[in-house]
């Protein structure tokens, strides 16, 4: 018998209202876009879990590693010079802590790969009173439109990712500082006890069970677990939450357990065995699209509207 575990709480509020919105035009013909890409972006498969690089290009140079001065910003602070980041599959951004803030007006700049140009996309929400990197804030990246492209590396292999150019008009402060962290909408998993073998969320695949997390633990052979407490709560000041969840349930003899969190916008975090084990279960992202066949996209999922399949093992 499969376990279903309920809330404690139905009180609902904001915890945060830090949110960028991402317009997406929702089109009955084809328009000639890469739908590959598009039915991958917006998809939003992460299974195997998601690899990063990053590169530069100074002024009429050609494209190197990154320097570790650079880090952790990853972002460029001279006019005329590109910082690259590119992911094996399509991300949504960068989220950006401000230590020493830029007071140089300056727009900052980044673009997505085609499949034939760069082209400008995504919203700088670091910028404030048209000054780039003023304050803390998410960077938005890509377009229905993003296409993987091969980027040639002085000194390394090259590699084929999905690619954003990031520029500055104008030189910052030379002290600009802090730090960047990739937006993606993998789960990420933080205790050693457990390995997680899969994690799949698929819009085009999601239905029946709209909002639900379903959670199966095996031991160390393969087999089902039997028993182990699995817990959810929520990431601090992220989106919509309940108020103090206590969210609480025990495996079955199939090591299963499922939970209907019944369409709440947030992230949330798994714990098993009393250890915090997977955080960044998000069901707070935008629209998502799948295609007809028809050469055209319907809407299935709104904020709030996904499903999670999660697959833990004991090491």
């Amino acid at each position: 018998m499969r376990m279903k575990v309920q809330s404690k709480s139905a009180v609902l509020f904001v915890v945060a209202a830090v949110v960028i919105v991402i317009a997406i035009a929702v089109v009955s013909v084809n328009l000639g876009y890469n739908h590959l890409a598009q039915a991958v972006h917006w998809g939003g498969e992460w299974d195997p879990a998601p690899l990063f690089w990053a590169a530069q290009q100074k002024e009429g140079g050609m494209v190197e590693p990154l320097p570790e001065s650079y880090l952790p910003l990853l972002l460029p602070v001279r006019a005329g010079e590109y910082v690259y980041v590119g992911g094996n599959q399509p991300w949504r951004g960068l989220r950006i802590e401000i230590e020493v803030p830029n007071a140089r007006q300056a727009d900052l700049v980044s673009e997505y790969w085609d499949g034939r140009q760069w082209r400008r996309g995504g919203l700088d929400g670091t910028q404030r009173n048209w000054t780039t990197l003023s304050r803390s804030g998410d960077v938005s990246v890509g377009g229905s439109n993003w296409s993987p492209m091969t980027l040639p590396i002085k000194g390394a292999t090259p590699i084929s990712a999905y690619w954003v150019r990031f520029s500055v008009t104008a030189d910052l402060d030379q002290a600009t500082a802090g730090a960047a962290q990739v937006i993606h909408n993998a789960p990420v998993l933080l205790s050693s006890d457990w390995e997680l073998l899969s994690h799949r969320r698929s819009a085009c695949e999601n239905r029946p069970g709209l909002s639900m997390i379903r959670i199966t633990v095996l031991d160390k052979d393969g087999l089902p677990l039997k028993g182990v407490k699995v817990g959810f709560d929520t990431e601090p000041a992220r989106g919509i939450a309940y108020d103090h969840p206590d969210i609480w349930g025990l495996t079955d003899e199939n090591g299963y357990l499922e939970w209907n969190h019944f369409g709440v916008p947030t992230q949330y975090r798994l714990w098993a065995g009393g250890v915090l084990t997977v955080v960044n279960i998000r069901t707070d992202l935008g629209n998502e699209y799948c295609g007809t066949g028809l050469g055209s996209w319907r809407p299935v999922n709104l904020p709030g509207i996904y499903s999670w399949d999660i697959l833990l093992q004991q090491r």
